[in-house]
């Protein structure tokens, strides 16, 4: 599948701490990275493990993302055995690619680090204003998180590593004519059918269910009828957030700060550039490289006696596919984003400046400066709203920590009451009656913390939870004041929801029967009455039909005329279908047909993608064992 993966050299560790530390600060390092701890094992593969803790602290944020971006959701729909599997399938696939890039030694270049994460907002808080490293803020950073720039530089590459793979998987999918057309045929074709439902619901007024009938399926679906499992919860919240809004905004100290972080108030330094690329590498054979010198030295004394016919020059001669039709405008750009010899000489131009030749390892290089900006550093008064929010953030964090280290150990000393912790921090005591481990309020909606609440310890013994983060800054206590243990219904309370289903279980029995009766029947030549109008189907428009009524159809022999399908819908029934018409796609524009072909080539680097996650997990016998 792959056709290669080039080595790469190794980038200073200085400058990956410049481009990563976003992605580590803002999102934190993925969950398969603490794989050792000492709890139960809810994933394996050959050399990892995920264990429990390490699923819920993944589940916990993926809820605390999502209730960021989508604040109206029902955040107990993300609670549920199923969504809570989605997150442990994703970190089973997260190690198997961490251990697959590690065996494969797949590495990160320089250039493309810089390209995948450089452009984080948050470097620009560590640059100075020609756009470098601030190495002394750098060093601080890394002796704050006990790092050296060796052990940072070798963390972010094994984190990073393993995305490269589904990269390497798109761009390795080659989607030729000769597939499209056929494949494009067949996903637009359309076919005329005539059909019929057979509905469940239809055939429930002939269903007969008697008492014995009744209580055998009560007894032997008894966990279906119970009361859930109640508490009535009072808890504390500790919350970052509200403590930035008690942080004092001393004139004096809001200067000092301003002083002491003047390089992240610099607006980075950025140029836009024109160039021309004829390309060039190690294979190019002499005659043929001295050829191609000679013209990019041609080109260059045409554009020292005519700057102005650049991009004229660009879109006739420039190599760049990317850039040759904008007149070889590359747009702007920072410190970091291109190869070095490009970099060097064009933070060297002058405005409208032409640079000597220049080689990298794409070809040769003729570089226009078009304009330049950044390098700007903002007055005090101009950058005094963000000033004042870092200021309040970085005392809310000092605040939160020691608060937090005080809640967790009241909590702890006295752990049948939080009124110590009420007094000692001024924290507001919360209550909610009658959560359910599915109904939770918002903001005990943790799973870690669902799972204290209704643990023996504070069901039956009324003690204080351990002071959890149940999203980033905000820390719980919380403590059961009365516990409700689930009970099973009385017969004679559900008999008729017991009735309701064996109704309905019965009735889509009897339709599905029916429905094969009739499907029979018309392929023996009786067709059914009540068949519907003719409908037009294909597998991008569906018409309003099940997912498996329209792959019936679609996957249908259809060389003879007409021809028969049916497909049972569960609780819904049956469906018979004729299919009476095979319509081919009509010709679409070219600039259509360049869309659908990079579309098909999307959807076929995914299936290749969904192939190599199965062929790996057998090859590294990558299983869940927990649910």
């Amino acid at each position: 599948m792959f056709e290669s993966i080039r080595k790469n050299t190794r980038l200073m560790a200085l400058l990956l701490g410049v481009v990563v530390i976003p992605a580590f600060v803002l999102f934190g390092v993925s969950g398969y990275t603490s794989f050792n701890e000492r709890t139960e094992t809810v994933a394996e593969l050959k050399g990892r493990t995920i264990t429990r803790e390490v699923w819920e602290q993944a589940h916990q944020r993926e809820i605390d993302r999502l209730r960021q971006s989508l604040p109206n959701l029902d955040m107990a729909q993300l609670d549920t055995p199923a969504a809570r599997r989605v997150t442990l399938e994703r970190l089973l696939d997260e190690a198997l690619l961490a251990q697959a890039a590690a065996d494969l030694r797949i590495t990160l270049g320089d250039a493309r680090l810089a390209r995948l994460l450089r452009q984080e907002q948050a470097v620009a808080n560590l640059l100075d204003a020609s756009g470098q490293l601030d190495k002394d803020r750098f060093r601080d950073w890394l002796n704050a998180q006990g790092f050296t720039p060796e052990t940072f530089d070798a963390t972010m590459r094994a984190q990073l590593a393993p995305q490269e793979l589904p990269q390497l998987v798109q761009a390795s999918t080659l989607v030729t004519d000769g597939l499209v057309q056929p494949w494009l045929k067949a996903y637009f074709e359309r076919r005329v059918v005539s059909a019929r439902w057979y509905p469940a619901k239809d055939y429930e007024a002939k269903v007969k269910v008697d008492d014995a009938a009744i209580e055998a399926s009560y007894r032997a679906n008894v966990a279906v009828y119970q009361t859930p499992e109640t508490v009535d919860v009072a808890w504390v919240t500790l919350s970052r957030e509200a403590l930035a809004r008690q942080v004092k905004l001393e004139p004096e100290a809001l200067r000092t700060y301003y002083q002491q972080n003047l390089a992240s108030f610099r607006t980075p330094q950025e140029r836009q550039v024109r160039h021309i690329l004829l390309k060039l590498d190690a294979s190019t054979p002499p005659d043929q490289a001295k050829q191609i010198e000679t013209k990019a030295n041609a080109l260059l004394q045409q554009l020292r006696a005519d700057p102005q016919r650049f991009a004229e020059l660009a879109k006739a001669n420039s190599q760049d596919p990317g850039s040759a039709a904008q007149g070889g405008d590359l747009g702007f750009f920072g410190r970091g984003a291109m190869v070095k010899p490009f970099e060097d000489a064009a933070f060297a131009l002058a405005p409208n400046g032409i640079s000597d030749v220049v080689r990298t390892d794409f070809g040769l290089h003729i570089l226009q400066l078009v304009a330049e900006r950044g390098g700007q550093t903002q007055t005090f008064e101009q950058a005094r709203g963000e000033i004042e929010k870092r200021f309040r953030q970085q005392q809310a964090q000092r605040l939160y920590a020691e608060q937090a280290e005080r809640l967790t150990n009241l909590a702890f000393e006295q752990p049948d009451t939080l009124d110590p912790v009420v007094k000692s921090l001024g924290l507001t005591l919360q209550r909610a009656t009658n959560v359910t481990r599915q109904k939770v309020p918002a903001a005990l909606n943790q799973p870690r913390l669902v799972q204290a609440l209704f643990a023996a310890d504070a069901t039956q013994k009324k003690l204080n939870t351990e002071a959890l983060e149940v999203s980033p800054g905000v820390l719980v206590s919380a403590r059961v004041t009365r516990h409700q243990a689930p009970a099973t219904r009385p017969l004679d309370e559900v008999r008729e929801q017991v009735k309701r289903q064996l109704v309905a279980e019965q009735g889509a029995q009897m339709a599905i029967a029916a429905g094969v009766q009739a499907l029979e029947a018309a392929r023996k030549g009786q067709a059914p009455t009540g068949l519907s109008a003719p409908l037009t189907v294909s597998r991008d428009q569906s018409v309003g039909l099940p997912v498996e009524a329209v792959r019936a159809v679609m996957g249908a022999d259809a060389r003879e005329l007409p021809v028969w399908v049916g497909v049972p819908a569960g609780a819904q029934g049956y469906w018979v279908a004729r299919i009476d018409q095979v319509k081919a796609r009509q010709p679409v524009d070219p600039t259509q047909q360049a869309q659908e072909k990079t579309q098909l080539q999307r959807w076929l680097a995914q299936a290749e993608w969904q192939a190599l996650l199965e062929a790996l997990r057998k090859r590294y016998d990558a299983r869940v064992v927990a649910s």
